[in-house]
């Protein structure tokens, strides 16, 4: 249990990782932009199209890092005796409680950038997020993910199938029931069929 109130926030690693992100993804649609043109023979593409484009990306750009640092700015994680609490937001200020006893399930999560930084990510589901593709709660940007992520774990009662982390990294992985699987089997299908009947009436 988590005796006094711990207050963190993201490692400036995690802004040079979205800065990065930003800069390449950037990049990336001005480089597509050009091809698309070079190899569009019959489009006409006037000297102040380049103008044009030269100014946008730059600005898109500068506006991505400069919104990239005022969520930096606003990111506060605190893990009290009975929840964890999570400030961000730049134009809307959000703060996500989660109780220690709704937690179902935590994992580690590391990407490649991530590894070249040294930085990872600790996610949390609830019960009432239990089986979805995103977690509810996300400490991201940390250095010491391992740290966190055994001090939570501490404070929290969970599934024998999870257990704290130690030397190596072990990500759980959540096993759906068989019964699960063929409930959403049947769901998946009821859908395709309605899907398919709208569309013989439509035509």
């Amino acid at each position: 249990m988590i005796k006094e109130k711990i207050t963190f926030k993201p490692h400036g690693r995690f802004l040079h990782k979205r800065n990065i992100v930003a800069f390449f993804t950037v990049i990336a649609i001005f480089g597509l932009s050009i091809l698309v043109v070079y190899l569009d023979n019959d489009l006409q593409v006037d000297l102040i199209y380049w103008y044009i484009m030269a100014a946008i990306f730059p600005t898109i750009l500068i506006g991505w890092i400069i919104f990239n640092v005022l969520y930096y700015k606003s990111i506060q994680y605190n893990i009290e005796e009975h929840e964890i609490v999570i400030h961000r937001g730049v134009i809307q200020k959000k703060v996500k409680v989660v109780p220690f006893q709704s937690i179902t399930n935590i994992t580690i999560s590391r990407d490649p950038i991530d590894r070249i930084f040294y930085i990872g990510s600790v996610k949390i589901q609830t019960a009432g997020y239990s089986g979805e593709k995103t977690p509810e709660l996300k400490i991201e940007g940390i250095k010491n993910y391992n740290d966190i992520y055994n001090k939570i774990m501490s404070s929290v009662k969970l599934d024998s199938r999870i257990s704290p982390l130690k030397d190596e990294e072990k990500l759980p992985v959540e096993v759906l029931s068989t019964d699960i699987i063929e409930i959403r089997k049947a769901i998946l299908k009821e859908f395709i069929e309605i899907k398919e009947l709208i569309g013989k009436r439509k035509h």
